[in-house]
């Protein structure tokens, strides 16, 4: 499910903010029963953009918590490449959103789900995102006259 109560435009690369959504919905999806729902809400308030991407699958144990951003960090050590990645999701998309001035972070409780918490700040004004456009452009060595 996708709730979106306006658009949120935020300075990010598309394809940096698409591998962030990406990885986030995906450790939702794998770590939540077979059908379950998992919940993408954006908002928006005080300049800032808010993502939360939230499940209702197993949690994460408090321990655990405190190492998920670490790269090639398990929190389950019986998961291999094959069952369950490399370990780097989360370290990418914590990389992706302090690039961009942003914060992440993860709430959870164990058997009861998980909530992934963005935060980046807005880009409120048409000529910052003319702005915005420039930059992208720059930023994947396009030029434009």
């Amino acid at each position: 499910m996708i709730n979106a109560e306006s658009p949120a435009f935020v300075f990010c690369d598309p394809d940096q903010l698409r591998l962030l959504c990406s990885n986030l919905i995906h450790n939702a999806i794998q770590h939540s029963a077979a059908g379950a729902e998992v919940r993408a809400i954006v908002s928006s308030r005080d300049k800032v953009a808010r993502l939360v991407i939230e499940d209702d699958g197993e949690g994460i144990q408090e321990d655990v918590l405190l190492h998920v951003f670490d790269r090639f960090y398990r929190g389950d050590p019986s998961r291999s490449r094959r069952t369950g990645g490399t370990g780097l999701g989360l370290a990418i998309s914590k990389a992706i959103v302090l690039r961009y001035h942003g914060a992440i972070r993860l709430e959870s409780r164990p058997g009861h789900g998980t909530s992934a918490i963005v935060t980046l700040p807005l880009v409120e004004t048409t000529s910052e995102r003319t702005d915005l456009g420039v930059a992208r452009n720059l930023e994947k060595g396009v030029v434009s006259s």
